[in-house]
C-alpha cells in the first residue's frame, strides 16, 4: 500500500497548527487568571498599585499611571486576551508586570526595618467637611515586608501556574 506523503504532511501540519492554537489559548486563559489573582492579592492604599498591573504579548509594558483608574489593568488584560483569541495572534510569551516605582518593594520586601514613621492616613471628614477622625500614621510593614502581602502578589499567584494551566487545558479538551 502506497502512502500519500503530501497528504500526510498536510494533515500533520494542520494538526500542529491546531495544537499550537489551543496551547496558546490555554496560556492566555492561564495568564489572565494569574493576572486576576495578582491584582486581587495586591494591597490597596490609594489603588494605584492594583490598577497598574499590565499584561503584554512578546514584550513588557513599561508604562505606569499613578492617577489609578479602578480596574484599568484587568480590563486591559481581558481586552488583550479577547483580541488574541479572536484574531489568532501568534506569540512566544506573555508578560505580567507592574512598573510603579514602589511595586518591587511591595513584591519583594525592602521597607525600613524597623519602620520609621509609617503611612499617613488622612483625616476623615463628614459631608460638611468637618473632621470626624484626625489624621494619623499607620505601620503597614513588618520585618521589611508589607503586612497585607508579605510573600508578594505575583510570586504567590505564579505558584499556582501549573494547576491553573492544567485546569484550562482540561476545559479546552472538554474535560471537567
Amino acid at each position: 500500500m502506497a502512502i500519500d506523503t503530501k497528504s500526510f504532511e498536510m494533515q500533520l501540519k494542520a494538526g500542529l497548527v491546531e495544537i499550537r492554537e489551543q496551547a496558546q489559548e490555554v496560556l492566555v486563559d492561564t495568564a489572565l487568571e494569574i493576572m486576576r489573582d495578582t491584582v486581587m492579592a495586591t494591597p490597596v492604599d490609594n489603588g494605584a498599585l492594583r490598577s497598574n498591573w499590565r499584561m503584554a504579548v512578546d514584550s513588557t509594558d513599561t508604562d505606569y499611571d499613578e492617577s489609578h483608574v479602578k480596574g484599568e489593568g484587568l480590563s486591559a488584560a481581558a481586552t488583550l486576551a479577547a483580541k488574541i483569541k479572536s484574531d489568532g495572534t501568534q506569540f512566544d510569551h506573555i508578560t505580567i508586570s507592574n512598573n510603579l516605582p514602589y511595586a518591587k518593594v511591595v513584591e519583594y520586601g525592602g521597607y525600613p526595618n524597623p519602620p520609621k514613621l509609617g503611612t499617613r492616613v488622612r483625616a476623615k471628614k463628614d459631608k460638611d467637611g468637618k473632621v470626624t477622625e484626625a489624621a494619623y500614621y499607620e505601620i503597614r510593614s513588618e520585618g521589611g515586608y508589607s503586612k497585607q502581602a508579605p510573600k508578594g502578589m505575583l510570586r504567590i499567584s505564579l505558584l499556582k501556574f501549573n494547576s491553573i494551566a492544567r485546569k484550562h487545558a482540561k476545559k479546552r479538551m472538554g474535560k471537567k
